[in-house]
């Protein structure tokens, strides 16, 4: 039996974008999931545009609440998901469609699961990264805080998406976003959640778009 994946996606003012964003993870080849938008008091018609996606897709539950910031709208997303795997998009990204089966592939032999990109930009430039080309499939988890504070762009490593987490770590340790924390509040969260990690697993092929 597949077990369930919640995918978290934060919105706010993102009109232009967000459509895709449901549409890749609609097609995905993983179909054990749910979706969950949460709609962080967008005025641009983004929050239309998910309520009108949903209306077509089950798997789609889109919540409203005055605008509180994505720390807010994320933990109120984990307290909606049902999953045993959580993930987390941002709203103006992509992903490849087989994106989730290969990370809930990859999380069976580890607690965490960090992703290949492709960086996409406003002109349509590409650009792959993959920061852990140099290790296996799997890695034990200081190695891979190693390498990751040698890693310029922290801001990547560091971000929530591209990730896999296991729900059960979440909740047990109770970690959350920093409501308060202006920057960086993924990063603190991940890093949290690190604490708990044997062994990480990695794709190498850039399955997210940011």
């Amino acid at each position: 039996m597949y077990s369930l994946v919640s995918i978290i996606i934060p919105v706010y003012n993102v009109a232009s974008y967000v459509a895709d964003c449901l549409d890749s993870l609609r097609c995905q080849t993983y179909k054990e999931i749910e979706i969950i938008v949460v709609d962080d008091g967008s005025i641009d018609g983004s929050e239309a545009i998910c309520d009108d996606i949903a209306k077509r897709d089950n798997r789609i539950s889109v919540y409203h609440l005055s605008n509180s910031g994505v720390a807010k709208a994320r933990n109120f997303g984990m307290d909606k998901a049902n999953g045993k795997y959580f993930v987390f998009v941002d709203s103006d990204d992509r992903v490849a469609e087989d994106f989730i089966e290969r990370a809930v592939l990859a999380i069976q032999n580890a607690e965490y699961v960090s992703s290949a990109f492709q960086t996409i930009s406003e002109e349509n430039k590409t650009s792959n990264i993959d920061y852990m080309s140099d290790f296996s499939d799997t890695v034990v988890c200081s190695e891979y805080l190693k390498k990751m504070s040698e890693y310029q762009a922290g801001a990547y490593w560091g971000a929530n998406w591209g990730k896999l987490f296991r729900a059960d770590i979440i909740k047990k340790h109770k970690i959350r976003f920093e409501p308060e924390v202006g920057f960086a509040e993924d990063y603190r969260f991940n890093i949290e959640y690190l604490r708990y990690v044997n062994t990480v697993s990695l794709i190498h092929d850039p399955v997210y778009y940011y």
